[in-house]
């Protein structure tokens, strides 16, 4: 009497794409049905604004941190470079630094040029933007009008304020914020190098501008969902 050997194990291969297929249907279906509820044209200007404000920034998860992609500029040695500043993650760079000449607060045109693509980025945007200043370890000259180069990075930090608030960037978005010379990018003493140094940098906060206007009821009743 012959045996027949017995049919190998498991599903065929199709089955198991055509499970997928039909699980990514059913998902689709789903998220149809759930946008279908937003009958009411206010919630659905609701839901769009409030997806602006959380995808309004191009960035990119890394390691914990974000940044932003900023446009291709020229570097302070003249080298190209794509702006990608890594700081924590309740902000993102936003078209990398001004640079200063040493002892300097005078914007450029050079620089300005440079930064205008950025502030495109900017405008239109709910977030708060922080400026950051910075200085270089050398000495001021004699005479400086700067105590300190707390001071003079301080003073970096307004006239790139001044300069936004000219380029239409509303002046409640801004907040100033002064490293001195405690974040340097170049620990070389060499005079190129150390004009990396001498820059401000602006940051997309992770904060909106409104959310610190008014008293904390008022505050709650502009977020609050519509009866």
């Amino acid at each position: 009497m012959a045996f027949q050997e017995d049919p190998p194990m498991g599903v065929p291969e199709w089955l198991v794409t055509f499970g997928d297929m039909m699980s990514l249907l059913l998902t689709f279906f789903i998220m149809l049905v759930s946008m279908s509820e937003l009958k009411s044209e206010q919630r659905v200007a609701l839901a769009v604004e409030a997806m602006k404000k959380q995808f309004g920034r191009d960035r990119q998860q890394v390691h914990g941190a974000q940044r932003m992609r900023g446009p291709k500029v020229e570097g302070p040695i003249g080298d190209k470079v794509t702006v990608q500043n890594i700081r924590p993650a309740d902000k993102s760079s936003v078209g990398g630094t001004i640079h200063f000449e040493d002892n300097e607060i005078v914007l450029s045109d050079v620089e300005k040029a440079r930064f205008r693509p950025a502030i495109v980025e900017l405008q239109g945007k709910p977030q708060k933007i922080e400026i950051r200043g910075h200085a270089s370890k050398r000495p001021l000259p004699e005479g400086s009008p700067y105590k300190s180069h707390w001071d003079l990075a301080y003073a970096r930090s307004q006239a790139v304020m001044d300069f936004l608030i000219a380029e239409g960037i509303p002046a409640k978005r801004l907040r100033l914020a002064v490293a001195g010379v405690h974040e340097p990018v170049q620990l070389s003493k060499e005079a190129v190098a150390r004009k990396g140094n001498n820059r401000v940098e602006v940051f997309l906060l992770n904060e909106f501008a409104e959310s610190f206007e008014g008293t904390k009821e008022q505050r709650q009743e502009r977020t609050a969902a519509p009866k």
